[in-house]
């Protein structure tokens, strides 16, 4: 359960040592240029990258994998935290394990601005994905939901 924002990313940058970090919205941070998302430099970077290597840009994003996501609102009376909910912080983890095996991700955090549960779950199966959704949501939803 990851916080997200520029500010949480170039946090996370900074405390691991890394100089590239971004969102899944297009905010991309090159730290040797700034400290908030910048579309301008991300574009002279992948420039520099395809006159480095020689190639366009269609040959060097093969190597880029998209992988299904599923993503799932949930409209809560409240935002307690996920650990006080039962059963919750129990089908993340089995959910984290079994995706993390197959190069997936999960992340459940609220909204900063509306009263949502968002849960994004990413993987190689779609099934998968909606079966760990559908437990995930449905446990908010019986605890704190708005009907």
């Amino acid at each position: 359960m990851l916080a997200v924002g520029d500010k949480n990313v170039i946090d996370e940058m900074l405390k691991h040592g890394f100089n590239f970090g971004g969102e899944q919205s297009g905010h991309l941070i090159f730290r040797d240029f700034g400290t908030t998302g910048d579309g301008l430099v991300a574009a002279l970077q992948i420039l520099r990258i395809m006159k480095a290597k020689g190639q366009p840009l269609s040959r060097l994003a093969k190597c880029w994998t998209r992988f299904p996501q599923l993503v799932t609102n949930v409209k809560v009376r409240e935002k307690k935290p996920f650990d006080q909910l039962d059963g919750v912080n129990k089908f993340v983890a089995d959910a984290e394990k079994e995706l993390s095996a197959q190069g997936g991700r999960l992340l459940l955090r609220y909204s900063g601005t509306e009263p949502k549960a968002r849960l994004l779950v990413e993987g190689r199966d779609t099934k998968t994905l909606a079966a760990w959704s559908k437990k995930i949501c449905g446990a908010i939803q019986k605890q704190i939901g708005v009907s």
